[in-house]
């Protein structure tokens, strides 16, 4: 199937329904008629998906840490939200409380960074082939 005749079975999709959550299976079961279930198969191993871990080590937001080095800390753990004074490797401060004495605006950009909800999992790219995937793309659903 090629991308031109992809884009119009999705395009499809969206005028027939309101995107606001999950297509359901049935919905998009008939636009896979011309679809190749063995196109890719080598480059996906057989599989539909392909679940690609990525690692957010050091994200920080270069406004925050810009704040935070001119006041003299640098960043630690900016999922977790540790900071420490430059020079000082005993304690370890908040970055929250540090931004609240600093700006308001940055600690609520700090506080609601969705990079910060990743501090007990891993977020994970996943790159798929299957039809019902590509029509809920741009859903509200879960991938794992």
């Amino acid at each position: 199937m090629n991308r031109k005749i992809l884009r119009k079975i999705i395009q499809k999709i969206i005028q027939k329904i309101i995107i606001q959550e999950a297509i359901p299976l049935s919905m998009s079961k008939k636009y896979t008629n011309g679809w190749n279930k063995n196109r890719y198969n080598d480059w996906f191993e057989g599989k539909y998906r392909i679940y690609l871990p990525l690692q957010i080590t050091n994200m920080v937001p270069n406004n925050i840490e810009k704040t935070l080095d001119k006041s003299g800390y640098e960043v630690l753990d900016y999922v977790r939200g540790n900071a420490k004074k430059k020079g000082d490797d005993k304690n370890v401060f908040k970055i929250g409380k540090l931004l609240s004495k600093i700006s308001k605006d940055l600690k609520d950009e700090f506080d609601s960074d969705p990079i910060r909800g990743y501090k007990n999992e891993t977020p994970i790219i996943v790159i798929s082939r299957h039809p019902h995937d590509l029509a809920n793309m741009s859903t509200n659903r879960r991938w794992c």
